[in-house]
């Protein structure tokens, strides 16, 4: 069975993805914009909790990823898993700032995250930072 709103986000995410490939290849960015790109965006986020589930920290801990001029995502340790989150004002474990041109080409694994130290950033806990440059939010 499939939620409705899980296919809407597949259809939107596969075709939002071939129309920036295409884009990207003719240097055209006219749907990078805040109103198409950060919902793509968001949707690959909810595969951030799956991508950490075997990754230990303190219960509280705060993972914030944001991506420059589109949006931030907060990642928070509960008991027993991490749950995604719409903000927080709680300290920050680990930062990773990854610039929007980047984003979509690491989570769709069109680049590795080898290919990008530049244009990535990580402040605080280096190893939780990271983690989310792992994130594979589509079948590659």
């Amino acid at each position: 069975m499939s939620y409705n709103w899980f296919d809407m986000a597949r259809e939107y995410t596969e075709r939002w993805l071939h129309q920036q490939q295409m884009r990207d290849a003719m240097k055209d960015n006219q749907i990078m914009t805040t109103e198409l790109y950060q919902p793509f965006l968001h949707i690959f986020m909810q595969a951030w909790p799956h991508t950490m589930k075997d990754v230990k920290a303190e219960a509280g801990a705060i993972l914030k990823t944001m991506v420059t001029g589109m949006g931030e995502w907060y990642l928070k340790r509960e008991k027993t898993r991490w749950k995604l989150q719409g903000n927080s004002e709680d300290k920050i474990t680990a930062e990773t700032i990854i610039d929007s041109d980047i984003a979509w080409k690491l989570f769709s694994k069109s680049i590795r995250k080898e290919e990008v130290k530049e244009g990535i950033t990580i402040n605080g806990d280096q190893s939780l930072g990271k983690k989310v440059l792992d994130m594979l939010s589509v079948m590659a």
